[in-house]
């Protein structure tokens, strides 16, 4: 009959370096060799590696000391002090523990066993080493925190993720720096897209959210981005490349945006709006956030006073504009002139532009076949592949760890293909829909404006014009590049510039 006392070991690593180096498992060693000198029965060994969180930690620790208490062990081996005790909360529960009859903690390198009736020189000798390793632990803090503090001012961010972005270590470096993530299922896109939805319109958080979510922003349980983590990317200044904030404070970054600034910035303010209690979405305002302040840049905000939507700068930096009011009808007036411009009222260049039109579809249709066909004979190729490694596993010319490995990497360069096919096709829908538009202003964009509802005026603008600003009431607009090749008015220009959608 075993007569042996039970005991538990307790091992942990403080660096990687240390669990590279074997420690952790010499500790268990020289924990089970010490148990076997002293005639114990090692009952269960607890370690913490150095990959292991600050919850994992403490779960591990607590779970320790209820293991003891459940089974009535009076043992506890460790190599060292310092080991135990990653914080004074947990040397208030070795000592509550170890004051119990009976109980005893063996520091084994340390040469200390503490217990209910050690002398005062070894609970001195505790209470020094529970200060030190307390200390050991704060500077290891400190030093990261120093090290992060440093990394920021270099204008690196020294946080661990961030949505849309991948860090790399190139040429050798030490130091990780920030990428735009590239690869098929990268959310950078989706951010750029979010940016613009928010900067161009006045829809809510909530509707955005969803928007985005239709257009194939999901996360891993395919449910839309949360709205409070919407809010934060918005609000983010990381993603304009500019600069970032760390610790409170705002440090200039040096790696790639995925939004303009002025972009960012027109976020920022219609967030500004809202914060003082501007609701742009209660009212849905003809040319609100499509105009800008000519003397500071700033976007133009809408008000209603007396029924009558006025329109003014925001007056950030003290603007001159702030107190000047322009209504809207007699800013719409302006732009109704402006669309006049575009209006082509020769019969035989309308003509030419049909030809061009069609001339120009017919290379697009040839390059988008061209397109389809290579990648659909990039996806039959990977689906060949895919077929052999089954075969080649059934003969067992490979094992089953190999096909799988192969199988889910051809899979994944099949999604992508087909990705790619899908951003063809839309990409040929919104070629088709420009061609319509650019015949449609060319023939009457006064009226394609006048007959439309005020969601669809707004659209009209966005296509129309680049961008347009407020001076004294007077609108200034920059047409689209496509407008403009419009209004040179005739068939000197030898291809129409597709793809030259602009924001007013």
């Amino acid at each position: 009959m075993d007569m042996k006392e039970s005991c538990v070991t307790f091992s942990r690593v403080s660096s990687r370096e240390q669990e590279t180096g074997y420690s952790l498992d010499s500790q268990v060693r020289l924990l089970d060799d010490t148990a076997d000198r002293k005639d114990f029965k090692v009952a269960k060994t607890f370690r913490i590696s150095e990959s292991a969180s600050k919850g994992d930690e403490r779960k591990t620790f607590q779970e320790m000391l209820a293991y003891v208490k459940k089974h009535n062990i009076k043992h506890i081996l460790v190599e060292k002090v310092d080991r135990i005790t990653r914080s004074l909360q947990d040397a208030v529960f070795i000592d509550d523990w170890r004051n119990i009859e009976g109980n005893h903690v063996y520091f084994v390198k340390d040469g200390l066993d503490l217990h209910k009736h050690s002398k005062s020189a070894d609970v001195l000798q505790w209470d020094i080493k529970v200060v030190f390793a307390r200390q050991y632990i704060n500077n290891l803090r400190e030093e990261t925190t120093k090290g992060q503090l440093e990394k920021a001012r270099q204008g690196h961010y020294p946080g661990n993720s961030k949505r849309g972005y991948v860090t790399k270590r190139e040429n050798g470096s030490r130091r990780a720096t920030w990428h735009v993530d590239t690869k098929p299922t990268s959310e950078a896109p989706y951010i750029a897209r979010a940016f613009e939805l928010a900067s161009t319109s006045d829809k809510s958080l909530s509707t955005l959210r969803l928007e985005l979510h239709t257009e194939g922003w999901k996360q891993k349980n395919e449910n839309p981005i949360p709205k409070s983590r919407l809010a934060e990317i918005l609000k983010d200044p990381f993603y304009t490349g500019s600069s970032f904030y760390w610790c409170g404070k705002q440090y200039p970054a040096q790696h790639e945006g995925i939004v303009r600034q002025d972009i960012f910035d027109r976020v920022q303010e219609r967030f500004e709006r809202k914060r003082n209690g501007t609701k742009r979405n209660k009212h849905l305002h003809l040319l609100g956030g499509l105009m800008s302040c000519k003397l500071c840049s700033r976007s133009i905000t809408a008000e209603i006073q007396k029924g009558r939507t006025y329109y003014r700068c925001t007056g950030h930096g003290g603007c001159t504009q702030k107190s000047v009011y322009a209504l809207e009808s007699d800013i719409e007036s302006q732009i109704v002139d402006s669309l006049a411009t575009i209006e082509i009222n020769d019969a035989e260049f309308l003509e030419w532009l049909k030809d061009a039109l069609k001339e120009s579809h017919q290379e697009e249709v040839e390059f988008h076949n061209g397109a389809l066909t290579n990648l659909e004979e990039q996806y039959r190729r990977l689906q060949q592949r895919i077929d052999n490694l089954y075969i080649d596993k059934l003969d067992g010319v490979i094992t089953r760890e190999k096909h799988d490995e192969l199988a889910t990497k051809y899979r994944a360069e099949q999604d992508a293909i087909l990705k790619k096919i899908k951003s063809h096709q839309s990409s040929n829908e919104k070629y088709i829909e420009l061609g319509v538009k650019l015949l449609d202003f060319a023939n009457e964009a006064r009226n394609l404006y006048l007959s439309r509802t005020k969601e669809q005026k707004r659209e009209v603008l966005h296509f129309a014009f680049l961008n347009a600003q407020l001076e004294d009431k007077k609108l200034s607009v920059s047409l689209n590049p496509a407008m403009v090749w419009i209004n040179q008015k005739g068939p000197s220009v030898q291809r129409v510039p597709f793809g030259c959608g602009g924001r007013i």
